[in-house]
């Protein structure tokens, strides 16, 4: 009885054996099953008539739940902030609005998700990709007496590369176009991001 046992367990662990060997190539090539990713991040934004200003801040992101073998869904969020001369600001007792407005304190929060193609080769250093995403984002102006905010959805579009460091680790540079709509008014915004990837 042990001896058929110990059969049925050598046979079983050669199967297995033969069968990841069979499957080895096809799931060396299939993309990391997540990706996290955290980073520092540059955009240009322009708010109703005021001046175009260059927002910084940090952009993260995970992707996972492949449903093409190159082609997952992401996450990704990101806030950036700075200055930007806001004219509806001038509506606010005491403030001088002549010859431009005063620099308002901007903030943008964005909530972005949607495909991402990843050109995934296992032997390569780098590793390009591409995403297309859909969300909602929020939009706040603040100086002394004056404050607005505004939700509005967005869209964007984009890629980059990332450069595999060493083990589970890679670094990742990346650029994005953001269509907005903030205080009912259209915004093309650009955005630039780069920091550390985590494969798992």
């Amino acid at each position: 009885m042990l001896k058929r046992a110990l059969l049925w367990v050598v046979l079983g662990i050669l199967c297995g054996t033969a069968a990841a060997q069979d499957e080895g190539p096809q799931a060396s090539m299939r993309p990391p099953r997540f990706v996290a990713f955290a980073g520092g991040s540059f955009q240009n934004s322009r708010f109703l008539s005021g001046d175009r200003s260059n927002l910084w801040g940090a952009e993260a992101s995970f992707e996972g739940w492949h449903f093409y073998p190159h082609m997952t869904l992401v996450a990704d969020g990101a806030l950036h902030y700075g200055w930007n001369q806001f004219p509806i600001s001038c509506v606010t007792v005491g403030i001088v609005c002549t010859p431009n407005p005063p620099d308002s304190r901007a903030k943008q929060y964005d909530f972005l998700g949607g495909p991402q193609y990843r050109f995934f080769s296992p032997d390569k250093k780098i590793q390009p990709f591409v995403h297309a995403f859909g969300g909602y984002g929020r939009a706040t102006m603040q100086t002394n007496g004056f404050f607005a905010g505004s939700w509005a959805w967005e869209v964007a579009g984009g890629g980059g590369i990332e450069y595999t460091w060493r083990g589970p680790f890679a670094f990742r540079g990346s650029a994005d176009y953001l269509r907005t709509n903030f205080f009912n008014d259209s915004q093309n915004d650009v955005r630039g991001s780069l920091g550390i990837v985590w494969r798992f």
